[in-house]
């Protein structure tokens, strides 16, 4: 059976991965919620599409702790965490002076920006904002 993996973003920059994603990995069915507005979100929107995986990029609020209960949340997060926490992280960074970071993969937990991480992709920080976006 094929696995059910949920994108959920308000971002269109985080769209653009999603469907990146979904052309990449094409044994996966992808469904994508994008939200028109700055609205969490509750279960019974996501269990009408009965993922197996949900998976979050460019999110901005908790995910609510029966939602990361019953589905397996991985997150994708513009950071090395546990460094850069929380809300605008590229921004952070670059203010900071870093010049390399990662993008961090890893399965959500009730904490902010917490859970263990599957993996960390190095990224580079030169550029615009848009330029880095784009990677």
């Amino acid at each position: 059976m094929t696995k059910q993996i949920l994108c959920i973003t308000y971002r269109n920059w985080a769209l653009k991965l999603y469907k990146m994603l979904a052309d990449a990995l094409p044994q996966y069915n992808f469904k994508i919620i994008f939200k028109t507005g700055r609205y969490g979100i509750d279960a019974d929107e996501i269990e009408t599409f009965q993922p197996d995986i949900i998976l979050w990029y460019g999110w901005s609020w908790i995910v609510p702790a029966p939602i990361l209960k019953q589905y397996d949340c991985i997150c994708l997060h513009p950071s090395s965490l546990p460094q850069y926490r929380g809300g605008s992280p590229l921004q952070n960074q670059i203010l900071n002076g870093e010049r390399n970071s990662a993008v961090t993969i890893f399965k959500m937990s009730d904490g902010l920006d917490e859970g263990d991480i599957i993996r960390q992709i190095p990224m580079s920080l030169s550029g615009n904002i848009e330029d880095i976006f784009s990677r």
